[in-house]
């Protein structure tokens, strides 16, 4: 037993070692597995779509693939480019048809593959591994190879944000998660507004944030005047919103987030800023769990943005809707009316 037991820590050192001692190395693999992970998301939605496979079985068929290309192109020079070329072709699909996964599961973000992201949530599976243990029985270069790895993330709880196959788990009531909301309560207090409270996204994104907190969230958010008038100020805050709406299913708190975006849309407005707020409020219609619900509440959100998007921006925001359409073809009927008016407002150009 005690042979084996070495047996095993020396397999893990070596592990460590290979994945954290050549960060160029681990980039670069981060790079690969992230544009394989892109192009492959939605290169498969069709066939998933006609056999209707659930959400989970899609992900982890996409993720084995990208881990399969990942391997076969680990000699793949100028992975960088390899990853804006993707990004590039099909990253628009990507972000608009992963956005509508947020009603299933929406505890994962789709940017969340960015290769920092991965390198971030590896270093945290490689640490919750540890920590598994005894504290008695953790192999100490273990310890000193993951402690150092985690002092290069930063904040630290990035390496600890839900994995694309995480929210399909049941989410127990464990003593870290009872520290975040206690956590979170304790920021809350007494603060008036986002700007007051620094820390919210990183334990909003970090499961810290349940139903209990929704009523606080709305009150920063009614309180957040100032960075609300601003869209570089307005969008992290309305994204986090959205995010803390989906996960804990408040349509209240959505409502506040969609009716936010909207007042920032002007006939200035960028097609780039509306489209980016438009799928902030697409984002937060995922609190509405009943998919008859969120299909209406997702057609009549679009329709808002669509008469108030300007002459310049009508014809992206349209094909981004096409996006939600090749996402789930049910979209189709609930953007009816969205899709009418952007494309009578483009030929007016």
């Amino acid at each position: 037993m005690a042979q084996r037991g070495r047996a095993f820590e020396a397999l893990g050192t070596k592990f460590l070692q290979t994945l954290l001692s050549n960060d160029a190395w681990l980039k670069e693999r981060c790079e690969t597995f992230a544009a394989s992970a892109v192009v492959t998301m939605v290169h498969l939605r069709p066939s998933a779509n006609a056999r209707s496979v659930a959400l989970y079985w899609y992900r982890l068929a996409v993720l084995a693939h990208a881990g399969l290309l990942a391997d076969a192109l680990k000699s793949l020079p100028k992975t960088e480019g390899f990853l804006k070329w993707a990004i590039e072709n099909f990253g628009g699909a990507y972000t608009w048809q992963t956005a509508v996964d947020a009603r299933e599961e929406p505890r994962w973000e789709s940017d969340w593959i960015d290769p920092t992201a991965l390198r971030s949530e590896l270093i945290g599976r490689c640490a919750n591994a540890l920590w598994m243990l005894p504290e008695s029985q953790r192999p100490k270069l273990w310890r000193t190879l993951i402690s150092k790895a985690l002092d290069s993330v930063t904040p630290t709880w990035a390496a600890f944000f839900s994995g694309p196959l995480d929210g399909f788990l049941p989410v127990g009531v464990s003593p870290l998660r009872k520290a975040d909301v206690k956590k979170a309560k304790s920021l809350l207090k007494k603060r008036s507004s986002f700007k007051q409270a620094p820390g919210l996204m990183v334990i909003a994104y970090g499961g810290g944030i349940d139903a209990s907190l929704t009523k606080e969230i709305l009150r920063l958010l009614e309180g957040s005047g100032q960075q609300l008038s601003k869209l570089s100020t307005a969008h992290p805050i309305l994204r986090c919103c959205a995010y803390i709406a989906a996960t804990t299913k408040d349509t209240q708190l959505a409502g506040a987030v969609i009716n936010r975006c909207l007042r920032l849309v002007t006939h200035e407005t960028t097609a780039n800023s509306i489209l980016a707020l438009m799928l902030v409020a697409i984002q937060a219609c995922a609190a509405h769990g009943n998919s008859v619900t969120y299909y209406t509440e997702c057609g009549t959100v679009a329709s808002r943005f669509a008469y108030a998007a300007s002459l310049i921006a009508a014809l992206d925001a349209r094909s981004t809707l096409d996006e939600l359409g090749h996402r789930d073809p049910k979209f189709i009927a609930a953007l009816g009316q969205a899709m009418a008016v952007l494309e009578a407002t483009g030929m007016g150009r």
